[in-house]
């Protein structure tokens, strides 16, 4: 249980500062209304990747003095609490605040952020579509991926001034909804934009073009060269979807066409044909997809690469296990942060997979026998199971004779040590070797510099 503090607040708790309010935390009985958190400064990274199940009473916290919020809600999937009586008038750095935090949808507008210099990342990849125009961002230096991923985001924005901005790199990078007039936004020459409106329906802003007409030839070429990808994948997406009226399944023949149908809710994942796919990495990487029926039907035959496929996919838990993976090469964080998924792979041909690290990196509920794979190609299994709360199976038998990465495999995992298999303790001792040995050689750097 966490300790008691004396308060004059008549709550239960009063940290006196971050670390102590992050060891109240994490006692799960603790209410949040019982804390005092009116001496606190810095709440970044507070509750980052926490699997909280309630928030409750969050809305009550004392923020007055906090100037630090960023990552503060990183990857917080099931949070979505009304803030709107916060007072941050002092905070500074909302810098990915609520990236991730894929629930999150509560109303902002009335937030005096009047100080804050960064907003970068801040609802990337949530499903966000509050009002927001409201907000001084007048002191705003840094707006990049601010809504990158966030599907839902349509809201007017013309009143801000965003005069101090000096980068929004990818700002509104798929944030697929959004389609609103920032013509009177005052954006000077040197502010970085590339990729601002990438894999948007966002018509580009007549500043946009100006800044264009300013750039070198090789930039223009670059983004003359974005929006023919566009264009052509606007086109296919079309053609695709007209097929689709006359009976016929989608069928994709690129990666970006096959991202834009699968992480559209109204379409059935069996309703999409995906034997022309060599590439399936990301395509659900933080999705809200809930629904995932009819996936376990996919083509994967000719599919190369599936680094990141599932990652952060709060809600994926489908049955696979019949996939064709015999092709493909890179499975690196496939199913990192997956945190539902639980089903059998251990028919899975992975013998051609050179790089299987951070595949089930903070995949909490994942606990399958995996004895059978063929990893004698695999040459990356750094992280792989890090983090894994439930895993603790056999795989004595894996073959690593060409593995050359093996850090923090199974650190902060619930694998027993004597479960741990005999090639893993072999790889910790030299690794602590090679450890030793690069200390001493600092240290002796050092003294040299010294003497």
């Amino acid at each position: 249980m966490a300790q008691s503090k004396p308060t004059n607040s008549g709550k239960k708790y009063q940290p006196q500062d971050k670390f102590e309010l992050w060891e109240i935390l994490e006692d799960e009985e603790v209410k949040l209304d019982e804390i005092d958190t009116s001496l606190i400064v810095d709440m970044s990274r507070l509750f980052q990747q926490r699997l909280r199940q309630s928030f409750e009473g969050i809305e009550t916290w004392d923020v007055s003095n906090v100037t630090d919020m960023s990552f503060m809600f990183y990857y917080c999937e099931g949070f979505n609490e009304d803030l709107s009586a916060w007072d941050v008038s002092n905070v500074v750095d909302m810098c990915g605040m609520f990236c991730h935090a894929s629930d999150f949808n509560q109303p902002l507008n009335n937030w005096n952020v009047s100080k804050v210099r960064n907003m970068g990342e801040m609802f990337a990849h949530t499903q966000f579509n509050q009002p927001l125009n409201s907000w001084d961002v007048s002191n705003v230096k840094l707006m990049y991926r601010m809504f990158a991923g966030a599907q839902s985001f349509n809201q007017p924005l013309d009143k801000w001034n965003v005069s101090k901005v000096n980068d929004m790199t990818g700002m509104f990078s798929s944030a697929s909804s959004f389609n609103q007039n920032l013509d009177s936004w005052e954006v000077k020459p040197h502010v970085k934009t590339n990729n601002m409106f990438d894999n948007s329906r966002q018509v580009r802003p007549k500043w946009f073009h100006r800044k264009i007409e300013n750039l070198t030839e090789r930039e223009k070429n670059i983004i003359l060269a974005e929006q023919e990808a566009q264009k052509s994948l606007d086109e296919e997406i079309k053609e695709l979807r007209e097929g689709r009226k006359k009976g016929e399944k989608y069928k994709p023949k690129s990666k970006a066409a096959l991202e834009d149908l699968a992480n559209d809710k109204e379409i059935k994942l069996d309703e999409i044909d995906t034997s022309l796919i060599t590439d399936m990495s990301g395509i659900f990487a933080s999705s809200r997809r809930r629904s995932y029926k009819g996936i376990e039907s996919w083509d994967t035959s000719n599919v190369e690469d599936m680094h990141n496929m599932f990652s952060n996919a709060y809600y994926f838990n489908r049955d696979i296990s019949s996939w064709n993976v015999s092709k493909v090469k890179n499975m690196s964080g496939m199913f990192k942060s997956a945190y539902r998924f639980n089903h059998p792979l251990d028919k899975w041909d992975v013998s051609n997979v050179t790089d299987m690290g951070h595949m089930f990196e903070h995949a909490y509920r994942f606990n399958q026998p995996l004895d059978k794979w063929d990893v004698s190609n695999v040459e990356n299994m750094e992280w792989m199971f890090f983090g894994t709360k439930d895993f603790s199976q056999d795989l004595e038998s894996w073959n690593v004779s060409k593995v050359k990465h093996m850090y923090c495999i199974f650190e902060c995992s619930c694998m027993p040590e004597a479960k741990k298999p005999t090639w893993c303790r072999e790889h910790e001792i030299r690794d602590k070797q090679i450890d030793e040995k690069w200390r001493k050689i600092l240290q002796e750097t050092s003294w040299k510099d010294k003497n």
